[in-house]
């Protein structure tokens, strides 16, 4: 006889349902909180930058921008900020193998994500 038997024999089904219950109700509002982020990007490819610059992408309205840029002051990099103004978000950089990235709270802007320039496609997102 298995335990689970066992426990029906001496009467407790209850306790073996509520604990079904409680283990199907877990996994499910795991499943429920769990969602995809947003990714708003911009990308340049085969550029090599000599001059320090700076831009600003605006999505949703202005809730949502990205000041992304290539900076010479003291070594030569990619960097962004990004801001949201409704929930938490990350700033991020990519150029070549490297990546970072930076987290802000809501309304705003977040550290400065930095990576060495390389040639070939730099990519700057925000994800909320």
């Amino acid at each position: 006889m298995s335990l689970i038997e066992t426990k029906v024999k001496k009467g407790s089904v209850k306790r073996v349902l509520t604990l079904t219950m409680c283990a199907i109700t877990a996994v499910s509002c795991c499943a429920i909180t769990a969602s995809a982020a947003t990714i708003k990007s911009v990308q340049e490819s085969g550029n090599v930058f000599t001059e320090s610059w700076e831009k600003t992408k605006t999505w949703n309205s202005g809730s949502v921008k990205l000041k992304y840029g290539f900076d010479t002051f003291n070594t030569d990099e990619d960097y962004c900020k990004s801001y949201n103004s409704n929930v938490k978000h990350t700033a991020v950089v990519e150029a070549g193998s490297k990546k970072d990235s930076a987290t802000g709270k809501m309304e705003k802007w977040s550290s400065k994500a930095e990576v060495p320039h390389k040639s070939g496609t730099i990519k700057w997102y925000t994800t909320y």
